[in-house]
Order: C-alpha cells, then sequence, then structure tokens
C-alpha cells in the first residue's frame, strides 16, 4: 500500500539515483506536452517517436500515448559512471518529474501517493 501524503504536508525526499524508478516496469503514460517536449529535444519530428519510443496502450477505447520499455526499463534509462541516467533528462514527462509522487486521481486535488519502490 502507498503512503498518501495531503496538500501542505511536508516529507523529506532526495533522489539517491537509483534508477529503481526507471527500471520498475513500462507504462509511464504520456501528455501531448510530453512528447513534443522529447521531440523537440531529440531534434526530431513528433511522429517519428512512434514505434520507436511510444505506443499506445488502449484503456476503454480511448488511446493513452506511453514510453516504451525494455525488459522492464524505460527505453531512455541508461548507465552513465555506473549510475543509472535519463537520456532525455531535460525533456523527461511530467510523470517522471513528480516521481516518487503520484496524483491519485484528477479529481483528488488535495492528496498524492508517494511511491514504496523509490529508496
Amino acid at each position: 500500500m502507498e503512503r498518501i501524503v495531503s496538500r501542505g504536508e511536508r516529507i523529506r525526499y532526495k533522489c539517491i539515483r537509483s534508477g529503481t524508478c526507471c527500471g520498475s516496469g513500462p507504462n509511464v503514460a504520456l501528455t501531448a506536452f510530453d512528447i513534443c517536449r522529447i521531440a523537440r529535444f531529440l531534434n526530431t519530428e513528433w511522429r517519428s517517436l512512434v514505434g520507436r519510443y511510444i505506443y499506445a496502450v488502449i484503456a476503454d477505447q480511448i488511446p493513452i500515448p506511453v514510453l516504451r520499455g525494455i525488459n522492464n526499463r524505460c527505453v531512455f534509462l541508461q548507465t552513465s559512471n555506473s549510475l543509472p541516467t535519463c537520456s532525455i533528462y531535460p525533456a523527461r514527462p511530467r510523470r517522471c518529474r513528480l516521481f516518487p509522487f503520484i496524483p491519485i486521481s484528477p479529481s483528488i486535488k488535495d492528496k498524492m501517493y508517494v511511491s514504496r519502490i523509490c529508496p
């Protein structure tokens, strides 16, 4: 069970760059802004990301773009100096920017989950 924090509640967090979040499974949902930001960072057309880096998951007949995973690791996760590194860090998706904080739902704006997989 994930910990729930409320708006205004303080929590200490320091990223130790374990790469656990990037290697914990696929299905990082993307917004249109995420896709455009990644394409701009990679200096390419957004359409060229489809298939190579992004695919669609159908949820209730609605296609949701997600990052491709390779062996349950983000396609953009690399190792540099024996540390996990995001190759698109400045353009990483919103969900990655928020991690380890995870929105509960669009209708619940005053609480968030804190992921337990994050060391």
